[in-house]
């Protein structure tokens, strides 16, 4: 759709029109019968290479435009126009209504006049071998996540080894890559050509879905600790045992008031 794209691709598109109303083929953009490059369209329309590049594919991704199988590019709408007014011009040197004179004009298929306009159809401007677009939103946030993070706000500072972006953006979206992802390696890489970072967003995004460590978390043992009392060899506690010791002292008959050498011992641990 024309209204999609910006105004320097609809003044590119004007320009293309008016090469392609003067063409050997009508709606076709030729010169003397022969297709143009970017470089001979770009000197036509008074624009550097470059930026002649950076619109066709505008022009073609929002589906302005087709190509023929040998790539000419032409206008769907102004091919169209063209093969009804001949159409047109056939059945007027007929004389009109094939009810009036029969058997010149082609049969009437009730009541629809050549004058009428056609019914658009959805396979004219169906994706596929005619070159309309096959970008989705999905692929055009992706490509523009892709040179916002480099830097290249406007198609214009877009280099052209970066022209492919839009198409290349597709297959990043059928491979599950998301915007964040792109954005963040491509700063990280800046300055590397395009395969360089679609290395670096297959490779992130394979860590992305690897598995998460699985952690294996334990009780801790249980300790306990019991307060008690110092316990001689002998069982009992200290105090008890002195107090035996000092009773055997006092009933003993001897002279020698002496603890004996054992209870010493005993006493010492």
């Amino acid at each position: 759709m024309l209204r999609l794209c910006s105004i320097a691709a609809r003044g590119l598109w004007a320009e293309m029109m008016c090469i392609m109303h003067d063409a050997d083929r009508y709606g076709s953009l030729l010169v003397n019968g022969r297709r143009i490059d970017k470089k001979q369209l770009a000197g036509l329309a008074g624009i550097s290479e470059k930026e002649c590049s950076v619109l066709l594919l505008e022009l073609e991704g929002n589906g302005v435009f087709s190509r023929d199988e040998d790539g000419t590019i032409y206008s769907r709408r102004m091919r169209r126009d063209h093969e009804k007014a001949i159409k047109d011009k056939e059945n007027g040197k007929g004389g009109g209504n094939p009810k009036l004179k029969g058997g010149v004009n082609p049969p009437d298929n009730g009541g629809v006049k050549a004058h009428m306009p056609e019914a658009r159809t959805r396979e004219e401007d169906r994706i596929g071998n005619a070159g309309a677009s096959a970008f989705t939103e999905g692929s055009k946030v992706l490509a523009s996540s892709f040179l916002k993070a480099l830097g290249f706000d406007t198609p214009l500072k877009v280099p052209p080894e970066f022209a492919g972006v839009d198409w290349r953006a597709v297959e990043w979206e059928r491979a599950g890559w998301t915007p964040d992802l792109i954005d963040a390696e491509a700063r990280k890489n800046a300055g590397k050509p395009l395969s360089y970072h679609e290395k670096c967003f297959a490779t992130a995004f394979a860590k992305r879905q690897a598995p998460l460590p699985i952690v294996e978390i334990r009780e801790a043992e249980k300790v306990t600790v019991t307060h008690g009392t110092s316990q001689n060899r002998s069982g009992g506690s200290l105090t008890a045992s002195l107090r035996r010791d000092l009773a055997a002292l006092e009933q003993s008959d001897g002279s020698d008031n002496s603890l004996p050498a054992s209870r010493l011992l005993r006493l010492s641990n």
